[in-house]
């Protein structure tokens, strides 16, 4: 069996999940595992876990480093690590005992392997594709567990290194998203497997909990990625209506986000939002009522276009 390595980067979140995450971890079918737990300048006392599961397991290894955010802590892991493949598991979340075991049988004929995420109730269906397929659905791929959670899936080594993908480490917000637009751009198929196997357990203290000045230009980064990504190939007109509807919920989230944690930025940020190309591409754009489209929809669409933005 070929070598697994496990991330799993560690700030301040519950001792008592990290426990359930790395036992969960320490379970799997397949035992060929390196599981690297980063230690982001944690503020806790950890000494009882480490000593518990390096003395039960030698496959496991705790790396300290200096509080530097989640993306340095992964690229630390993906850069000590050893396997032929790589997995990112969050140390709050934990996974069933066939997560690696069903991704390591999809990754056998394909560049990524993908499983499904318990607690996200999106559509997610059996297949082996082509990335041209993939990209040219994004009505059915444009989702979380496809373009944003780097944590249900398994990756090959050889591709990351090859063209020094790494997760950015500027921003605070769609690490994830980045990360995997890049690994895309290399790839040519992709298993896809139903079963729920990865378990998310929600974050209080996300990014997304407090007001950050910069969640604009983060989500603006991740926003332009995920349009390209699904426009490398051309779209019917039920796929382009889809991806439209997706920029439209995308603009509504970030200026609620302003208006609600950020109020005294939020005229700014509308007037900054009006200027974007995506964002007036969006308003020219003629809408009419289908499955991603109703009527308050477009009605907010062409209050948007004159200028008025109602919370």
């Amino acid at each position: 069996m070929e070598k697994i390595s496990v991330i799993v980067p560690y700030y301040n979140s519950n001792l008592f999940l990290l426990r359930k995450c790395i036992s969960s971890i320490l379970a799997q079918t397949y035992k060929n595992l390196e599981i690297l737990v980063i230690i982001d300048g944690s503020e806790k006392n950890l000494t009882h876990i480490k000593e518990d599961f390096t003395t039960a397991d030698d496959r496991i290894r705790f790396i300290d480093i200096q509080h530097s955010g989640v993306s340095v802590a992964r690229n630390c892991g993906i850069e000590n690590s050893t396997g032929t493949y790589l997995a990112f598991i969050d140390s709050d979340d934990y996974v069933d005992e066939v997560f690696i075991e069903k991704l390591y049988q999809g990754i056998q004929r394909a560049d990524l392997s993908i499983c499904g995420v318990a607690e996200q109730f999106f559509p997610t269906a059996d297949a082996c594709i082509d990335t041209k397929i993939f990209f040219s659905l994004p009505a059915e791929y444009n989702y979380l567990q496809y373009t944003n959670f780097s944590v249900n899936k398994l990756y090959k080594r050889e591709i990351i290194e090859q063209n020094n993908i790494r997760f950015p480490e500027t921003i605070k917000l769609g690490e994830d998203a980045i990360f995997l637009a890049h690994y895309y751009e290399h790839i040519t198929q992709i298993t896809i497997s139903s079963l729920p196997l990865y378990h998310y357990v929600p974050n209080t203290t996300s990014a997304t909990k407090k007001f950050q000045p910069q969640y604009w230009n983060w989500e603006k980064e991740v926003i332009y990625k995920q349009w390209n990504l699904f426009h490398q190939y051309p779209l019917t007109e039920r796929e382009s209506s889809f991806c439209f509807a997706w920029l439209y919920h995308k603009y509504k989230g970030i200026l609620n986000y302003y208006h609600y944690l950020g109020k005294n930025q939020s005229s700014t940020i509308i007037q900054t939002i009006s200027q974007d190309k995506l964002f007036l591409n969006m308003v020219e754009e003629p809408k009419k009522i289908d499955e991603f489209w109703n009527k308050d929809m477009i009605n907010e669409i062409k209050s948007w276009k004159r200028g008025k933005f109602k919370f």
